[in-house]
């Protein structure tokens, strides 16, 4: 029965790991299609090759894990065709402590924390928008943080993602909801998720501690 449960919740894990790569993918191809259609062949081929890194990185030979150094170069192909889509409106910066490197964290962990951001922080921002990615050591803890200077997180979602009972999905993409439910599947109850809003924008803040082998 111990075994039985340990194989659903990594089938669990796994299939979360998942979502997030279909409607990325047409998104993408759908900006490609528009690039061309429009003789902008030289973004094209931009985007073109940051899908293809993208895609190289996030499959991994099939691991669940890897480590923070290939997580950080996933977010980074994200990043570059997300600022290309919308148009340089906003900047980012990625930052890796050397020392957390080659710890080993959930696969695609990263990078629905960047694209709650840039889709519910700095969108629909009037200003340029700013995104700092941070990868940093804290005792035996790894935290993996994002940064944005948008519009900040609504307090009573806020107590829904971070406190400890059943989250309720908003419809809205992948999202914070299904990274807590990796964390919960995988690492529970040796990590945490932290949001913390500030002026302007917020931090959504990922810690998560060594995990002991099987």
């Amino acid at each position: 029965m111990v075994e039985e449960q340990k194989g659903k919740r990594q089938y669990e894990f796994l299939a979360m790991q998942e979502q997030i790569k279909p409607h990325f993918l047409y998104n993408t191809l759908d900006n490609i299609h528009a690039m061309i259609f429009l003789k902008n062949t030289d973004d094209a081929l931009r985007m073109c090759k940051a899908l293809g890194q993208f895609y190289r990185s996030s499959l991994s030979g099939g691991r669940s894990l890897v480590t923070v150094e290939k997580e950080l170069e996933i977010v980074g192909s994200y990043l570059t065709i997300q600022q290309m889509r919308f148009h340089n409106r906003f900047t980012y910066t990625i930052e890796c402590e050397s020392g957390v490197r080659s710890w080993l964290i959930p696969k695609m962990i990263v990078q629905p924390l960047v694209e709650n951001a840039i889709r519910h922080g700095i969108r629909d921002c009037d200003y340029p928008g700013e995104l700092h990615v941070r990868a940093f050591a804290q005792g035996d803890a790894v935290v993996l943080s994002v940064r944005d200077n948008g519009v900040g997180f609504p307090e009573d979602k806020i107590r829904r993602l971070t406190g400890d009972g059943k989250i309720e999905r908003d419809g809205e993409g992948f999202g914070l909801a299904s990274v807590i439910d990796r964390l919960r599947i995988y690492y529970d109850p040796i990590c945490s998720l932290e949001i913390t809003n500030h002026e302007p924008g917020c931090t959504v803040s990922i810690l998560i501690r060594r995990k002991e082998a099987a």
